[in-house]
């Protein structure tokens, strides 16, 4: 940037070119180092697991992605969903991610839907032992299945970068 403020009057088209190239690079360079120190913080900043009520994380995910929710003009229908153990960062963090994927790989010619539910089940009612569900089910893109492993590592893309943003 102190280059290209010094020197853009200067530079002819092609340095102007290779100014810009280097900003995105490095916009991407530090995107990926923000994105990895996120990674790594959902296991390094695990907390022990207390009561989460999924409609509370529900609230506040859908409060910070309001602007994407807003743009897509998406509808997002959130029935009743469960209170359990877990850890209330990591809850936030998967909703985030999960809602923000379906509002990112949409189809481009009608707005999204994006469902989410939950049930639970106690296996042994008197430890209260069992199982939640939380179910995210959206209209978009989709993924064939042979890319199923790949999209679950971290940092594997699928489309282009000037297809779809992000890491």
């Amino acid at each position: 940037e102190l280059l290209e403020e010094r020197s853009a009057s200067k530079l002819d088209e092609d340095g102007k070119r290779h100014i810009r190239r280097m900003q995105d690079t490095a916009h991407r360079m530090q995107q990926l180092i923000d994105d990895l120190l996120a990674y790594s913080r959902l296991t390094t900043k695990a907390q022990p697991f207390s009561r989460v009520d999924m409609n509370d994380v529900m609230l506040e995910v859908l409060d910070d992605l309001d602007l994407q929710i807003e743009q897509a003009q998406a509808r997002v229908e959130v029935s009743q969903l469960p209170i359990l153990e877990a850890d209330a960062f990591q809850m936030c963090q998967m909703m985030m991610n999960l809602v923000g994927n379906a509002l990112k790989f949409r189809a481009k010619d009608k707005p999204p839907v994006i469902r989410i539910s939950g049930r639970c089940d106690l296996v042994d009612k008197s430890m209260d032992v069992g199982w939640c569900e939380i179910q995210v089910e959206d209209d978009g893109i989709g993924f064939d299945d042979k890319y199923r492993e790949r999209i679950f590592q971290p940092f594997q893309r699928l489309h282009a970068r000037d297809e779809y943003v992000g890491t």
